[in-house]
């Protein structure tokens, strides 16, 4: 038996993801039609036809996505949260960075918790899914055109990899003179002296679901990336990202 599947037999594989439609910086973005179903169905279709998620942990202010999920599998559950829970963290006014009360920030144990601290919760996922899971997939509902193939390549690619801490999925660009725009014009952010243009090693741009601890620049593992096509990796926050999703999954759907 292969090192893969001897991993997968032991493990409770299962997703979360919060998601809302109050308080963002376009609401409802979630709640846009794409394809002629809401942005949020295409994540949730991913995420029944994997072959290695068991559940899935949504939170959400959406009664629509609620009932769609109750409707559509016994994979999803759905923890139905109150407006006021979809605002961002409040953070304390202070006059000195430097002493210990700096550190200290102020709000209710809602879903940014969940997505910043998961080891500190895992005894309420237990207690939601009646089970302990063993491999938490982080996802999000405005990258819809991640496929179910992508979502269990990035679970085969963390379970192969002993030296990956974390993996992600992500599109890859090609190699050359990267700039990041300022004020000031253009300053660059990669480039490899002494390497022809087409010869640069390649960047990747991370977008949609991951496996893993959450980055820590001071004591981290290897992170590994799973490419994906950019065709995949539309993240949705405005309404040219949506068109731009539309022009691809309606290729997809006519391929099909």
């Amino acid at each position: 038996m292969s090192k893969l599947k001897k991993r997968l037999r032991v493990h409770r594989i299962i997703a979360v993801s919060f998601f809302r439609d109050h308080y963002n910086t376009f609401p409802g973005k979630h709640s846009w039609l794409l394809c002629g179903q809401p942005v949020y169905y295409w994540k949730m279709k991913a995420v029944v036809e994997s072959k290695y998620i068991e559940k899935m942990i949504v939170f959400t202010e959406n009664n629509e996505a609620i009932k769609m999920m109750e409707n559509m599998s016994s994979k999803f559950i759905t923890v139905k949260e109150l407006v006021e829970d979809c605002k961002n963290p409040e953070f304390r006014d202070i006059d000195d960075l430097k002493l210990p009360s700096s550190l200290i920030h102020r709000h209710r144990v809602n879903r940014h918790q969940w997505c910043r601290f998961p080891g500190t919760v895992i005894k309420e996922m237990a207690r939601l899914l009646m089970f302990e899971p063993t491999i938490v997939i982080l996802t999000q509902m405005n990258t819809p055109l991640e496929t179910a193939n992508d979502i269990d390549r990035l679970i085969e690619s963390y379970l192969e990899n002993d030296n990956w801490e974390e993996v992600c999925l992500g599109y890859r660009l090609d190699g050359g003179h990267m700039f990041l725009g300022n004020k000031k014009g253009f300053t660059p952010i990669f480039f490899q002296y002494g390497v022809q243009r087409q010869d640069q090693s390649p960047i990747y741009i991370t977008c949609g679901s991951r496996i893993g601890r959450i980055r820590d620049p001071y004591r981290m593992g290897g992170v590994g990336i799973v490419e994906i096509p950019e065709s995949h990796a539309v993240d949705i926050h405005t309404r040219e990202d949506l068109d731009l999703a539309e022009f691809y999954l309606s290729r997809r759907l006519e391929e099909v």
